[in-house]
């Protein structure tokens, strides 16, 4: 993001607001909404109004609107809509007004290339690779690695030294839980090299056993990502202390190394699954 331009709330977002989440919510509870999400409120009436104003006006009185518009939205978007019925009714169940704010708001965001996260964070978009990713972590479910892929989703536009720290944290988490899961020999030197090598040997990645010329040197580009991130993070994040080698990270380059190591974090997981189906294909 440019220095000195703001992430403003679109206009159509607020209309949604104003016209779909007032019905919906007392003034009292807006009002709450607003003071959890830090955001001063105009008392006008009626409250359709203040949701109006009161979002309008943070957009000029806010130095990044959208990440306290993100904690606004944080509990209707983070609402698990509870499941009406047994599964053999015949009779489609309508989804209630609250999961329809819901998806109207997530469809306005995506026009306007911006992401909600759960716990109240709103991105410029991710990669469609982050997106995947995103779901096969939901699946897995390991805390470490959700924590550590929404870090660096959310810090890459502001603070860029944080976001490479966590792109290289998902990598190594990952490592140490596929190892921990195939329970593997965990290396002496538990670096993100030392992890990788485990890994790869395990997964059949590894270049040397390789003959294919092509294959041999996309894999020698996946060692690459690996390694350089590791380096990357040495040099230019917070992980390791003042490095005397010390780069300046710009919000561009922090996405050029979050959207690597997920688009290789994605690839492993989806190898993964991959071995473990033909297992147990094998064992039928």
């Amino acid at each position: 993001m440019p220095k000195n331009q703001k992430r403003s709330i679109p206009s159509p977002i607020i209309s949604i607001l104003m016209d779909e989440l007032t019905p919906l919510k007392s003034r009292n509870k807006l009002e709450s909404m607003f003071m959890y999400a830090g955001i001063e409120i105009n008392p006008i009436e009626p409250k359709a109004q203040m949701v109006k104003q009161t979002l309008e006006e943070a957009n000029f009185k806010e130095l990044d609107p959208l990440s306290k518009l993100g904690i606004f939205i944080k509990p209707i978007m983070d609402h698990k809509e509870e499941e009406v019925g047994c599964p053999w009714d015949d009779e489609e169940v309508k989804p209630s007004n609250d999961e329809k704010l819901k998806r109207h708001l997530k469809e306005t965001l995506d026009k306007w290339g911006l992401c909600y996260h759960k716990d109240g964070t709103i991105t410029n978009g991710i990669s469609p690779s982050s997106a995947t990713l995103e779901e096969h972590l939901k699946i897995k479910s390991v805390p470490a690695i959700e924590e550590e892929f929404y870090r660096a989703i959310k810090t890459a536009s502001t603070e860029p030294r944080q976001a490479v720290s966590a792109a290289c944290n998902i990598l190594e988490s990952l490592f140490k839980q596929y190892i921990h899961d195939k329970k593997l020999d965990i290396p002496a030197k538990q670096d993100i090299q030392g992890l990788w090598k485990v890994v790869k040997n395990d997964l059949g990645l590894d270049q040397s056993i390789t003959q294919d010329k092509d294959l041999k040197g996309i894999l020698q580009g996946i060692n690459s990502i690996v390694s350089n991130t590791g380096s990357f993070r040495t040099h230019a994040s917070v992980a390791h202390g003042e490095s005397p080698k010390r780069y300046k990270v710009l919000p561009r380059h922090a996405r050029l190394v979050v959207n690597s190591a997920h688009s290789l974090a994605l690839f492993i997981l989806e190898t993964w699954e991959d071995r473990d189906h033909a297992a147990n294909q094998n064992q039928i």
